[in-house]
């Protein structure tokens, strides 16, 4: 049973099967996050569910984004089926608290969809802010390359 009420999602029902992915990667990207082409890909993998009539939810950690000069307002992650957005997240932390009007966010991924039925779909985890951003970039490193690892669960559930 899915249900959805005054405190969220309610899901009353069987655990079918869970995965967890991860990948140690960073990189910049900015646009709109309902477009598979913008920010930047932090990884994918290959998901079946094993029942067309359940609900996959895709659960991570905040990711960190950031920039150096002013270019946008706010950070996000999304989560692609394919080319179709299951959903994305947003955040942004206070803009004057940081020299230069600069942003950071911190957006988590909690998205969640029906069940495509029982063949393979690859699942793309992409991250960005609406302006140029550094994404999973150790806070204190800027540019460089430092990485945090980004991982992303996905439960799926008898409904």
């Amino acid at each position: 049973m899915v249900s959805l009420g005054p405190s969220g999602l309610s899901v009353g029902g069987k655990f079918l099967q869970g995965v967890h992915q991860y990948a140690n990667t960073s990189g910049t990207g900015g646009g709109n996050p309902t477009s598979n082409s913008v920010g930047m890909q932090l990884f994918s993998f290959s998901f079946t569910p094993v029942s067309s009539s359940s609900r996959i939810f895709f659960i991570g950690p905040t990711v960190s984004v950031s920039e150096d000069s002013n270019a946008g307002d706010w950070g996000w992650i999304s989560c692609w089926r394919n080319t179709t957005l299951v959903g994305y997240n947003t955040s942004q932390n206070t803009y004057n608290a940081f020299s230069g009007s600069l942003y950071a966010g911190n957006p988590s991924l909690n998205v969640s969809c029906a069940s495509w039925g029982t063949s393979a779909q690859t699942i793309k985890i992409r991250g960005g802010g609406n302006g140029s951003a550094y994404v999973n970039h150790m806070p204190n490193y800027g540019a460089s390359s430092t990485y945090e690892y980004y991982g992303c669960s996905v439960l799926e559930i008898a409904t």
